[in-house]
Formats: structure tokens, C-alpha cells, sequence
């Protein structure tokens, strides 16, 4: 299994090695990098070679060399405690040789620095307990669960990630940042399509907790199973995407949707709204950064979401009354939208409307039902709006460098 720092850092390497490609001067930087690293580590990652970087070692001779070192040596703060727990002069000299050379690369090849956050995907089928009472379904959904999970390591390795397990209707897999969220939502859709080849409807939910590296695994894999069980499932009601972003300080956000109500036109619309924001610089995210805390502070201001489930009240989609609140509350979004410095400001008030709708969508506290006398599905809104919808576009455009500092 691959170390979640190499994990975390695997797209930035993809990236780096891609830069050096063509440029001799680059490819010497890199290869003075890898002999220095070679006299403080092993080639720790040798058996457990990523999707998205196995390409790279058929580009250049001795590529697998620079892929397979072991993942903590890309990051400047790792290095740093290692450095501050080196008993040798000589491991010393090593660590400082290994941080200048590292520098280096920042400054003249490649200036961003590997995100030090990577996902947990824990997924699990929804009552396919009640499916299995029906007679005759089970057979129906042995093959259709075999299908899945032949499947899954295929969907787990095209988005750069690692497959621990996939057995029935359970999946557990570690992915790089920038893929968990897609992932997971092909995994869902692909869930379906085994099922509805077998003239079955079943769905897939799921929780993915975004982390530093330094954080513990097992920490991570107990809070998954809360997250899907008490979030996903209980609280969204099933056919849901829960997430959760871990600082090093403890618990940064929480934000769970239905998977029909987070996606529009095969895209979910959280990475709909990250397009929007995305461009800003990673160190100092501004002004999409201010947006944010703005919604935030907003959002607190027009009604504090009730601390007990129970309180909340729920509305259908063809409420009148859910309906004229829903689009009071989207003239005052758009309105701090257009003063934000996002967009020009004499752009036209329904254009801004259009722009911020899907963000306004994904802070909206919703849920999934089967409705009792009808048996169909539905969905109900509430009037209460959260921030953390943004603050996770926020952490996926600058790859949680922001959320690294505090």
C-alpha cells in the first residue's frame, strides 16, 4: 500500500517530472534531488506505483527511480522534523543537503509544493438488505455485485487512487486529493448500472474525509464510518455523498448531499462552482477567499441552522413559500457575488444569479426520502443555508495548501 504522503504527493510529481522532461538543466536539479534523498531513504514506493505516474517511467530512463522514493521527501515540513530528530552530524548534513536541493526544484522548476492532504472513499450499498428479502433477487444480486466489484480496482486506478478493499457492496479506497470526490461519484453510477442490468434499482452511498498527512489512518477510517452510517445514510437519506476535511488542528468542515441533487449535466456541482472560483493563487486564495467568509458571516445572519435535526422544517420543491424564499435568498447571494471582485460589477443582476445558483444549491440543507404512501423518492429543502459547500470548493482549488497552515 502506497504511504499517504506519496499519495498526497502524487499529481505534484506527475507535474514536476512532466516540466523536466524536455530540459536537461531541470533533469540535473531532479536527478541531484534523488542522489541526496538516496542517502536518507529507500525506494519505499518500488511495489506500490501509481496509476498516474506509471506512464512517466517509460518517458525517461530511470524514471521509476524518481517515483518509488519514499513519499515524505517531498515535503519541506517533514523534512524539517526529521531534521529536528537527526542524532547524526552526518544525518544532519544529509537533511540540509536534501532541503536545499528540494528548494532548488521549487524555485527553478516547478514553484507549487505537493498538497499535504489525500482522501479516505469509504463506500457501502443502501439497504440491500430489503432487496434480498424479495424472492428471486438474490441471484440477481450476487451477479450484479460481482460485476461491481470486478469493476472497482479498474475506476479506483483510472482516478490515481489505491484500492484496500472492494468485497459485495463495499469499497474502500486512498486517492490523491484531486480525485476522490469523481471517484467516488463514477463508483455510485457505476453501482447502478450493474444493477440495472439485472433489472434491479440499488444505490451506492459514500463518505470521503480529506487529511493531512500527519494525521493517524485509523483515526481517519472509525471517523468514515460515522461519516457514512450517521451522515450520509441516516441524515441525507441515503444515495448520498458525505465529506468531511480534517486539519491538523481537528474538524474544518462537513458537507453531505444527495448524489441526484450534487450533480447537474454529469458533473457534480461542487467542481461546477471549483471551475468558477478556481485560478486564485494557492498560498493566498483572494478574493474568492473574503467571498466566502462573506456567504459565511451572510448566511449566519439571515438563520442560524437549529442545532437539533428535529427543529429543522422541510419544504418540496414546488412550495410556494420555499420557492419565494429561495430566490430572496439568491438575489442576496448574487448581489455580494457581483461587489466580491469575482466578476465585473455592472454585470447584470440575473447573469450573477445564473453564476451563483449551483453554489447556492450545494449550502442548501437537503435531504433524500421514499415518500410512504407513494413509494417514490423525493427530495425536501430546507430554508437554512451553510458555508462549508464554499469552504470545500475553497480547500479543492488550493489543493488545502490554506488549510496546510492552520
Amino acid at each position: 500500500m502506497p504511504s499517504v504522503s506519496f499519495l498526497a504527493a502524487a499529481h505534484w510529481l506527475e507535474r514536476l517530472l512532466g516540466k523536466v522532461h524536455e530540459n536537461d538543466q531541470h533533469k540535473a536539479l531532479l536527478w541531484d534531488f534523488h542522489d541526496k534523498a538516496r542517502q536518507l531513504v529507500e525506494y519505499g514506493e518500488w511495489d506500490n506505483m501509481l496509476p498516474c505516474l506509471k506512464r512517466l517511467t517509460h518517458d525517461v530512463k530511470g524514471n521509476k527511480k524518481w517515483v518509488t522514493l519514499d513519499g515524505d521527501i517531498f515535503f519541506q515540513d517533514l523534512l524539517a522534523a526529521r531534521l529536528n530528530k537527526a542524532d547524526s552530524q552526518q544525518d544532519k548534513d544529509n537533511l540540509n543537503e536534501l532541503i536545499n536541493s528540494l528548494q532548488q526544484l521549487n524555485n527553478s522548476v516547478y514553484t507549487e509544493h505537493p498538497s499535504p492532504f489525500y482522501a479516505v472513499l469509504l463506500m457501502d450499498g443502501d439497504s440491500l438488505g430489503d432487496a434480498l428479502k424479495i424472492a428471486g433477487n438474490d441471484v440477481k444480486i450476487s451477479k450484479a455485485l460481482a460485476a461491481f466489484t470486478q469493476g472497482v480496482k479498474g475506476i479506483v486506478e483510472k482516478h490515481c487512487g489505491f484500492l484496500v478493499y472492494a468485497g459485495g457492496d463495499d469499497v474502500l479506497a486512498l486517492l490523491p486529493l484531486e480525485n476522490a470526490l469523481n471517484c467516488a461519484d463514477k463508483l455510485q453510477r457505476f453501482y447502478k448500472t450493474c444493477f440495472e442490468a439485472e433489472q434491479l434499482n440499488a444505490t451506492l452511498s459514500g463518505a470521503i474525509q480529506f487529511a493531512h498527512i500527519n494525521t493517524p489512518l485509523t483515526h481517519l477510517l472509525h471517523n468514515a464510518h460515522d461519516l457514512l452510517d450517521n451522515i450520509a445514510k441516516a441524515q441525507t437519506g441515503r444515495d448520498s455523498i458525505a465529506v468531511r476535511v480534517w486539519k491538523r488542528s481537528g474538524k474544518a468542515l462537513e458537507w453531505a448531499m444527495p448524489w441526484s441533487l450534487a450533480t447537474s449535466d454529469d458533473e457534480l456541482l461542487i467542481h461546477q462552482s471549483l471551475k468558477r472560483f478556481a485560478g486564485q493563487d494557492a498560498y493566498d486564495p483572494l478574493p474568492a477567499n473574503q467571498f466566502f467568509y462573506r456567504i459565511r458571516d451572510l448566511f449566519a445572519i439571515l438563520e442560524p441552522v437549529p442545532e437539533k435535526q428535529t427543529d429543522i422544517h422541510w419544504y418540496c420543491k414546488d412550495d410556494a413559500d420555499f420557492q419565494a424564499l429561495e430566490q430572496q435568498q439568491l438575489s442576496l447571494l448574487a448581489a455580494e457575488y457581483k461587489q466580491s471582485g469575482l466578476v465585473d460589477s455592472t454585470l447584470h443582476i440575473e447573469n450573477a444569479k445564473a453564476q451563483i445558483k449551483g453554489l447556492l444549491s450545494q449550502c442548501r440543507l437537503s435531504r433524500r426520502y421514499i415518500c410512504p404512501e407513494t413509494e417514490q423518492v423525493q427530495f425536501e429543502y430546507s430554508r437554512y443555508l451553510q458555508a462549508d459547500a464554499a469552504f470545500l470548493i475553497r480547500f479543492l482549488a488550493n489543493h488545502g495548501m490554506w488549510e496546510a497552515r492552520l
